[in-house]
C-alpha cells in the first residue's frame, strides 16, 4: 500500500441504497464496499479524485459531496487506512 492510498466512508442519505451506490462507483473504476452506514471507497488518491475532486489526501474533515452524488450521499469522511503496525 502506498502513501497515496486513501479510504473514505460515504454516508448515504436516508432511503438511499448502498448496493446501488457501490455499482455506480464501481462503474467509475473505484473499489466500493457496502457498509451499515453507507459505502467504503478505497484507492489511490489520484483515482479517487476523478469522482471526488475536493480530496486532498491530507487530514481532511470536510469533503464536499459532488453534485452527481448529492441525492444518495450526505457526507464524505476520509479515514486513515488500517496498517499491520
Amino acid at each position: 500500500m502506498t502513501s497515496n492510498y486513501l479510504e473514505i466512508v460515504l454516508e448515504t442519505s436516508p432511503g438511499a441504497n448502498s448496493a446501488d451506490l457501490c455499482d455506480v462507483l464501481r462503474k467509475r473504476g473505484l473499489e466500493a464496499h457496502p457498509m451499515k452506514v453507507g459505502v467504503l471507497v478505497a484507492g489511490d488518491i489520484e483515482h479517487l479524485r476523478t469522482v471526488f475532486p475536493a480530496l486532498t489526501g491530507a487530514d481532511q474533515l470536510d469533503v464536499p459531496v459532488p453534485d452527481e452524488l448529492k441525492s444518495t450521499v450526505q457526507g464524505i469522511y476520509p479515514v486513515k487506512p488500517r496498517t499491520p503496525h
